[in-house]
């Protein structure tokens, strides 16, 4: 069994760990501002493929990127794309789209159609693995030889988090 410590106090003991995998295990800010961009880019490609019109890419581009929580500084922590789930990031590019006048069928079906070609196009590359941050390979390896349960949660899919534990 493993105490638990908090500035050298002891806390008690535990039985098992439950971490987040992006952000807590792994750095996912850069593949996650890679997974914005390609479905913003996407979005663009299909917004004016749709006949909408290409007056408003600009537009569009900006309202999509706050909506995801993207700003100067990089990804907002606290943004959809750094917290929400995939549905979630959905509904907001999907809402984007209708505040630029388009029906909520309509806007879902590009949203739909935005993540599924990025999905399709990322799928398989393990480059896109994020690192793990520095320290967590051994606090594992500590963790383990106790014989500490450990569990790993994320709003990733369960490819992806298979990816990943791989």
């Amino acid at each position: 069994m493993v105490d638990l410590l908090c500035k050298g106090d002891r806390i008690g003991p535990i039985d098992g760990v439950l971490f987040d995998k992006d952000g807590t295990l792994s750095h996912s800010e850069p593949h996650l501002l890679k997974l914005a961009e390609a479905r913003i880019a996407t979005a663009l490609e299909l917004w004016i493929a749709w006949g909408k019109p290409e007056s408003a890419c600009d537009t569009l581009h900006r309202n999509l990127k706050q909506a995801f929580g993207w700003n100067q500084s990089g990804l907002d922590p606290a943004g959809t794309l750094a917290v929400a789930s995939r549905r979630d990031n959905l509904t907001s590019m999907a809402t984007v789209f209708c505040l630029m006048n388009c029906s909520w069928p309509e806007a879902h079906r590009l949203a739909m159609d935005s993540f599924n070609r990025v999905d399709q196009s990322l799928s398989d590359r393990p480059e896109l693995v994020n690192p793990l941050l520095p320290g967590t390979a051994e606090l594992i390896q500590k963790l383990v030889a106790a014989g500490t349960k450990l569990a790993v949660i994320s709003n990733d899919t369960e490819r992806g988090i298979q990816q990943f534990l791989k």
